[in-house]
């Protein structure tokens, strides 16, 4: 059990990394919805796959693990979550590539529906507001449809660098 979680560790680790690396080569600041430039998008679709799957990897495999910490963190803190929650990727607008994990929490079949988080981002009075809006959503790309009474309890970073 502890060599597994070892190597699973080094693993992460490993691919924290390389995502981090092709992050900060690949990734521009990010931009609203409407903003975005589909030539840009297509220019830098390889490299946002890469990253991508890297962090869909992380994700599918450390969903549980993570899930259980945040409701520890939660619990410890004495605000335990008194509804089911699952660990999921949080996928750009446009449903295409994964940038990082969301935390999801709402009643067991509701839960169970969802398949990412899609995130939206805008900001206002020349930016110095940002609005990030966390969407659980079921399908698949072209499908996609808002699951009802699923809320984001918990947004999960990955620290790259010092």
């Amino acid at each position: 059990m502890q060599g597994n979680f070892l190597r699973r560790t080094q693993i992460f680790i490993l691919l924290a990394f390389m995502a981090g690396m092709f992050a900060g080569s690949a990734m521009q600041p990010t931009r609203a919805m409407a903003g975005w430039d589909l030539g840009d998008l297509i220019k830098d679709g390889a490299k946002g796959a890469i990253v991508g799957g890297g962090i869909a990897y992380l994700v599918k495999q450390n969903a549980k693990d993570i899930d259980k910490t945040i409701n520890k963190l939660y619990k410890d803190n004495d605000f335990p979550i008194g509804a089911a929650t699952r660990v999921v990727p949080i996928v750009d607008a446009l449903g295409t590539k994964h940038v990082g994990a969301a935390q999801i929490v709402g009643p067991q079949a509701a839960v169970d529906e969802v398949s990412s988080v899609v995130l939206l981002e805008t900001s206002f009075l020349d930016k110095v507001f940002r609005i990030n809006g966390y969407v659980p959503v079921k399908g698949n790309v072209d499908d996609l449809k808002r699951v009802a009474g699923v809320g984001v309890s918990a947004v999960i970073d990955v620290k790259v660098a010092p």
